[in-house]
């Protein structure tokens, strides 16, 4: 049986936008060999030390015009990586290659990058996409798009590029999948096209052993995220996180993967480990000094009012409601939902109708005078509006020609967001935050002290790395943990209908060996980092019963205590996830707090 996706080309490794905070680490065009549809997948990351909400992309095929591409409703953090499982599709066919640039970055706390831009509400749909056009091409696609260049689309079949189609925008603001793409692309296949969950993280990236860059605010996040797919794991499929970056996989993937039956080992308990790491029967490691962790100033001294202020903006706009308007006129920026009726010479034309859609007025991409006729009108009236199509308008039989749309505004929406009080601050704090808190001044209090433990634990750890050198992994967790990320590699390969090594290339690495070589290494040497931490400094003795406690306070505060008994979660979540979890969750919070003393804040260097 054939692949179900042929890969055309590999965008290059570490593509970088305009110093943009989001760069693209890897990236391929695609054929669907089942719709013969051509599509890009991004793997981007995030570099910025803030939280990414949202990023928009503009992804040019070869001699063909950009496509704009919103990732929206994100949680990711420094280092991590996203997008490779919300693929951007083109018109037409004969498309050899691709260029991406990053044109919009909205962080958690509302920020915008490039500097200088507005504050966003990041949890309010964000602006339709539009492309800067001249007036004559920003037209809708559902019948008065403009569809221009070779392979356009007909009228209300397929969305013009980097703009919405009205027909699915109430879908599509809020990260929910398009069902043009969901139900014509996928065909029931797997969900490649998939929009990310709203407030999910994408858990997907892995740094480099070699560069020992800091994940660890990914840490709790992903062991949360990886219970989502606990039923999948309880039915014999264990996985865990995407990872990876394109210098991980260069450099550690020297050596051939050792199968099962070259190392005499039970390939079904997944536990085959690769001949690039270097095994022993223990971990070893070496620590340089750290008697004093130097951490730079400027990064606890960015956690200021504005940042904490942004993070209970973020926290208040969680709990906003949309209210329904009935009366009144429209104004520029009103988020409208209307109907309306093209005609041409009194004849209804096709693809020019629409029994309901949301958009936003002044910025819907519709025919130039659509929206300008539609403000000051009276919300719950109808309205005609005498508009021409350009004369460069793909469809033959509507350029150049002079049509009415009939226009029903029916309601606007408002977003109505809470003010902070005690009040609210009382209400919400625990199901929020996880701390339960009594009046506003106190929340302040709190969101300043997680905020500034969160960056100053998250650049401590990095010190650490770097002052950690492994010599030798343990064969036996090592071995558990390749295992581990070889099985989540071989489903999601099996799921796509590719083989592992070519599912593998596609997030930047050689073959399959080199992913889950650098996904046990990481997580290798972290629990190795740790474990060596609490020992040396003496934090004491711990039980089975200590690590099962922390455990049940993970199911319960995580919503699982209603279908699990501990057994059966710990049954479900695999031997290498337990490992994870006391190796690392159970550790990091004790080990961190017992480090602090040793901080010395440092003036970064001119």
């Amino acid at each position: 049986m054939s692949e179900r996706y042929t890969r055309l080309f590999t965008l290059p490794h570490g593509t970088a936008a305009q110093e943009a905070p989001v760069f693209a680490a890897a990236g391929a065009l695609l054929r669907d060999n089942s719709t013969g549809i051509v599509l890009a997948q991004l793997k981007l990351k995030n570099t910025d030390e803030r939280a990414v909400h949202s990023v928009r992309v503009k992804v040019t095929p070869e001699g063909r015009d950009a496509v704009e591409h919103e990732y929206r409703n994100l949680d990711i953090q420094q280092g991590a990586y996203f997008g490779d499982r919300e693929p951007v599709p083109f018109e037409g066919t004969d498309i050899s290659s691709f260029t991406v640039s990053v044109e919009r970055v909205v962080f958690a706390d509302g920020t915008v990058w490039p500097e200088g831009r507005e504050t966003c509400d990041v949890d309010g749909a964000l602006p339709p996409l539009t492309e800067e056009k001249g007036p004559e091409e920003n037209l809708p696609d559902d019948g008065f798009y403009t569809q221009t260049g070779e392979g356009a689309a007909e009228p209300a079949e397929n969305t013009a590029a980097g703009e919405e189609d009205p027909e699915t925008a109430e879908n599509t603001a809020a990260g929910e999948e398009d069902p043009e793409i969901t139900e014509d692309i996928v065909s029931g296949e797997p969900e490649i096209y998939a929009a990310q969950p709203a407030g999910e993280a994408d858990l997907s990236g892995a740094d480099s052993r070699k560069t020992k860059k800091s994940r660890s605010g990914l840490i709790f996040a992903a062991l949360a995220a990886a219970i989502v797919i606990v039923v999948l794991i309880a039915c014999g499929v264990q996985f865990g996180w995407f990872g990876g970056n394109a210098e991980t996989a260069e450099t550690t993937a020297g050596a051939e993967s050792e199968t099962a039956g070259e190392t005499g080992t039970d390939s079904e308990e997944g536990t085959a480990a690769s001949a690039s790491a270097v095994l022993a029967d223990e971990d070893e490691m070496t620590m340089e000094d750290y008697t004093t962790i130097e951490v730079s100033r400027s990064v606890v001294d960015a956690v200021d009012d504005d940042l904490v202020q942004s993070s209970i903006d973020s926290m208040l706009s969680s709990y906003a409601t949309t209210e329904t308007i009935t009366e009144g006129t429209v104004a520029e920026g009103d988020e409208i939902y209307i109907s309306y009726v093209g005609t041409l010479d009194g004849v209804e034309f096709d693809g020019g109708s629409s029994d309901g859609t949301t958009i936003t007025v002044g910025s819907s991409g519709y025919i130039d005078g659509f929206d300008d006729g539609l403000i000051g009108v009276e919300i719950g009236s109808t309205v005609d509006l005498d508009l021409t199509f350009p004369d460069s308008y793909s469809v033959e039989e509507l350029a150049g020609q002079d049509v009415v749309f009939a226009v029903t505004v029916q309601y606007k929406t408002e977003t109505v967001t809470p003010e902070l009080t005690d009040e609210f601050a009382a209400e919400y704090s625990l199901e929020y935050w996880g701390e339960q808190v009594d009046t506003a001044d106190e929340l302040y209090d709190y969101v300043y002290e997680y905020l500034y433990t969160y960056y100053l634990h998250s650049e401590m750890l990095s010190v650490l790395q770097e002052k950690q050198t492994v010599i030798a992994y343990g064969e036996e967790n090592y071995s558990l943990l390749y295992g581990y990320a070889s099985d989540e590699l071989s489903y999601y390969a099996s799921y796509y209908g590719m083989d592992e090594d070519t599912f593998a290339s596609y997030y930047g690495y050689t073959d399959a060996d080199a992913y889950a070589t650098d996904e046990a290494t990481y997580y290798a040497d972290m629990i190795m980092l740790l474990a060596y931490i609490w020992e040396d400094i003496d934090l004491g003795e711990y039980t089975d019963e200590d690590v099962d406690s922390a455990l049940e306070e993970y199911i319960e505060e995580n919503g699982y205590s209603s279908y699990y008994t501990l057994d059966e979660f710990k049954e479900a979540s695999g031997e290498a996830w337990l490992l994870i979890f006391e190796g690392i969750q159970f550790k990091y919070d004790t080990v961190m707090e017992a480090l602090e003393d040793r901080v010395v804040l440092v003036d970064d260097e001119e």
